[in-house]
């Protein structure tokens, strides 16, 4: 069986608890209007270039205004637009008719188009930033055969997609937008208040990742982008245990460990508590060899 790759993505908190996104797998960033979504996509198009590396970037925004936000956390993109790692794909954001069927063909022909773009390109990985439009559909059924197609299509050539989406407005949006989280393998949530520069950022999995979901405070710094303050709790968990690993075992050298608390103990630690037993003739002595009365300690 081949391993799947991690490959660290720019994003610090999923780099940090994760270790980064699968290699051909699908993820979804949702926030709402300027909480920092955007850029976020930024720090993965620039972690893509960093490793040499192509990313397909699609937005409905102005080249220029991606280039203004892009410098804004020291991120020189027309330097790799230069080298061909990343390529900027503007879209026109879909229109919305009174004739349904016609809305939702339409809509499903410029998934296919984008889907022709991403087969001749052939990147490694991509942004579709803010893609909240291209879910649009009338008919639900219509939209997951559409999506899934394009799975299909970005999946098989093992490239990294981010989909990034507004927060849905009402109960039928936020349908469609479940429908594309739920074939994602994880999402990234960020809140903030408005016209603040900082929130909060949680990412939640959805197939793999066994780390489970994290959350942590995130702020926006100018000319740095988006920091957060996790802490992984891995290495304090192994420190706490090796101290009550140390504790047993000098209790149990005095020979007044606890039962009940070395049995406690034994199940939280698993089986590197099982030292030696106060009351083993090996390690004890037996009583005519300390007949002098000295200390075994």
């Amino acid at each position: 069986m081949n391993k799947i790759h991690i490959l660290p993505t720019g994003i610090s908190l999923v780099d940090k608890a994760w270790g980064g996104f699968y290699l051909g797998a699908c993820y979804c960033l949702i926030g709402p209007h300027k909480s920092g979504k955007s850029m976020l996509g930024l720090h993965y198009a620039r972690e893509c270039a960093r490793q040499k590396q192509v990313c397909l970037y699609f937005t409905s925004r102005k080249p220029k205004d991606l280039l203004i936000q892009a410098a804004t956390i020291d991120f020189d993109i027309q330097a790799f637009i230069s080298q061909n790692l990343i390529i900027i794909i503007k879209i026109s954001t879909p229109a919305i008719t009174d004739d349904l069927n016609f809305h939702d063909e339409h809509l499903a022909q410029q998934w296919a188009d984008i889907m022709q773009v991403v087969h001749n390109q052939k990147p490694d990985k991509i942004v579709f930033d803010d893609f909240s439009p291209f879910l649009s559909f009338f008919d639900h059924d219509i939209l997951k055969e559409v999506f899934k197609n394009s799975m299909e299509v970005i999946e098989n050539r093992m490239i990294t997609s981010l989909f990034i989406f507004s927060d849905p407005a009402n109960q039928f949006s936020e349908k469609l937008v479940d429908t594309v989280v739920n074939e994602s393998n994880g999402v990234i949530y960020i809140e903030s208040e408005e016209n603040s520069n900082q929130g909060e950022i949680t990412i939640t999995p959805i197939i793999g990742h066994p780390e489970g979901k994290h959350k942590a405070n995130y702020f926006i710094n100018p000319y740095e982008g988006i920091t957060d303050d996790f802490v992984d709790p891995s290495p304090m968990i192994e420190v706490a245990k090796g101290q009550l690993l140390n504790k047993i075992g000098n209790r149990k050298r005095l020979g007044y460990a606890d039962d009940e608390n070395a049995q406690k103990y034994s199940g939280f630690l698993g089986n590197d508590s099982n030292q030696s037993n106060p009351g083993d003739s090996d390690n004890m002595g037996t009583e005519e060899d300390n007949e002098d009365g000295e200390n075994l300690i």
